[in-house]
């Protein structure tokens, strides 16, 4: 189990930003801008920008999430994980994952 800020996608949970096992809430619901560009069945551009205490969310090119963490307790730094919660048959498809240190 990974602890920390989990960037969503997923039936009710597009592109919202999640605190798994740490404050088990919806830190900040994705913007309704994108259901304009959002390509359920297709796919999709997910850019992922943590730097700091600043997260912000991009799905193909819409800001869904733009969050300041305001808890000076929480971890800056941390490792990155792809996950696929339980429950029944599933499928999560990934391509062009690019991981980039900023400056």
């Amino acid at each position: 189990e990974v602890s920390g800020y989990q960037a969503d996608l997923g039936e009710n949970y597009w592109g919202c930003l999640y605190d798994e096992s740490r404050r088990n809430k919806i830190l900040a619901p994705a913007s309704p801008k994108l259901a304009d560009v959002l390509k359920k069945d297709d796919w999709n551009t997910y850019v992922i920008r943590a730097e700091g205490d600043h997260i912000v969310l991009k799905i193909n090119d819409v800001t869904t999430v733009d969050y300041k963490e305001m808890d000076p307790e929480i971890a800056k730094t941390g490792i990155i994980a792809i996950q696929v919660h339980a429950g029944g048959p599933m499928r999560a498809e990934f391509r062009n994952l690019r991981i980039k240190q900023l400056p």
